[in-house]
């Protein structure tokens, strides 16, 4: 134990520290020991991830309580596109997300990572996480996000109606297009309609044709 806190702030060829190793074994002991030995709070290692990112993947959810207290950040997105927020959210503990919303970031920071998960749940299809992340999140679903994938484009490419629908209710914008058309700028990205036609959705097709007549088109 002696050797394993002189060597709080070490890091091995991942890239991990000891908090890591600590935090994805759910070692809450270790955990505090570090911390309380002032550790770095938000390493990254060799692939991106934070020690709570790896807490929370391994459904360590006290040992992340623990990470958010001492000021490890939530709204970190990993160059994969995770976060402590977006772990939190898909896992549903309430009381996580509420500690976690608590912490200071900026605006850009914050916004990025909610927005991300708007894309997890539309790959997951649970359609209840919506409302949780726009009444308790503050999440914007119309935030100017060109790097991450729309949510409506994604449950339109898996033919999801009943997710589009809750999109367009909830004030997803139309017309924004997939990241290729910021990444790439020779390849015109797509817009939901036109990802809904590539795959023959056409139901999500005959839907958003419907909507386009009443709904404003905005990027």
């Amino acid at each position: 134990m002696a050797d394993f806190i002189d060597q709080h702030n070490t890091y091995d060829e991942h890239g991990n520290t000891p908090l890591h190793y600590a935090a994805a074994g759910g070692f809450i002991d270790g955990v505090s020991l570090l911390l309380l030995h002032h550790c770095y709070v938000d390493p990254v290692n060799n692939i991106g991830s934070t020690p709570l990112i790896l807490a929370l993947q391994n459904q360590h959810h006290n040992a992340a309580l623990l990470l958010v207290n001492a000021g490890a950040s939530p709204f970190y997105l990993s160059p994969c596109r995770m976060s402590g927020i977006g772990l939190a959210v898909m896992s549903g503990d309430t009381s996580l997300i509420l500690c976690m919303l608590s912490v200071k970031s900026s605006q850009i920071n914050r916004q990025l990572a909610l927005y991300k998960i708007f894309s997890d749940v539309a790959i997951s299809k649970v359609v209840d996480k919506v409302d949780l992340l726009l009444s308790t999140c503050k999440a914007d679903i119309r935030y100017p996000v060109f790097t991450l994938n729309p949510p409506l484009a994604i449950s339109a490419t898996l033919g999801d109606t009943d997710m589009v629908e809750k999109w367009i209710q909830v004030g997803a914008p139309l017309e924004r297009r997939d990241t290729r058309a910021k990444l790439h700028p020779e390849i015109n990205g797509q817009t939901a309609l036109s990802m809904a036609l590539e795959f023959g959705h056409t139901e999500v097709v005959d839907y958003l044709i419907s909507q386009s007549v009443t709904v404003d088109y905005h990027l």
